[in-house]
């Protein structure tokens, strides 16, 4: 009778000992770092008739995937206002980006909206806001 409360005992304890590892492993990550805006460049951007051909017949899904990662380059524009992109010539990068999203998307009403919000409210381009504003008035 012993015996056997002592491998229960032996066995509590194990397990005990297993979660608080599991909590601590876990709880690691959060300790180690302070908490930061996830913000990132477009370094890799392209134009909206190579979008079309690399989303392999995926152009919605592909369209939202991209339009989910742009919030980070939203947080990066706040930050730092620098709106060059690579190739983008004279259009900047939000621009090139809306355009590219609309490519893939026409029928998505927020691309439009986020589009004239991000242009004409971050990089005050109102001309530019504006054209994606009538673009989608046009398609919807």
């Amino acid at each position: 009778m012993g015996n056997a409360r002592a491998a229960g005992f032996g066995v509590m304890a194990l397990c005990c000992a297993c979660c608080c590892a599991v909590v601590g492993w876990n709880l690691w990550r959060f300790h180690v770092g302070l908490s930061k805006i996830r913000e990132k460049d477009l370094s890799f951007l392209p134009s909206p008739e190579l979008a079309g051909l690399l989303c392999l017949g995926n152009r919605n899904t592909m369209a939202k995937l991209r339009w989910i990662d742009s919030f980070a380059y939203f947080e990066y524009q706040l930050d730092r206002h620098d709106d060059r992109v690579p190739g983008g010539g004279q259009a900047g990068g939000m621009q090139r980006l809306y355009q590219t999203l609309i490519t893939l998307d026409p029928h998505f009403q927020s691309f439009y909206e986020h589009a004239a919000l991000n242009t004409g409210g971050v990089h005050d381009q109102n001309s530019v806001a504006l054209g994606f504003l009538i673009q989608g008035i046009g398609e919807l």
